[in-house]
């Protein structure tokens, strides 16, 4: 139970940490913003399984 817990701790600071870089460089780069949001978004539902 703590193990999951955990990987759902990581997992969400992952997604939160990558939203706050695709919005910081989205501003110069909008095309980067969704490519980097697409690749965490599938890394992370790769880690789920």
């Amino acid at each position: 139970m703590l193990l999951q817990s955990l990987k759902a701790l990581r997992l969400t600071l992952a997604v939160m940490l990558s939203l706050y870089i695709a919005m910081r460089l989205g501003m110069h780069s909008p095309d980067w913003a969704v490519t980097s949001a697409l690749i965490v978004s599938l890394g992370t539902i790769g880690q789920i399984r």
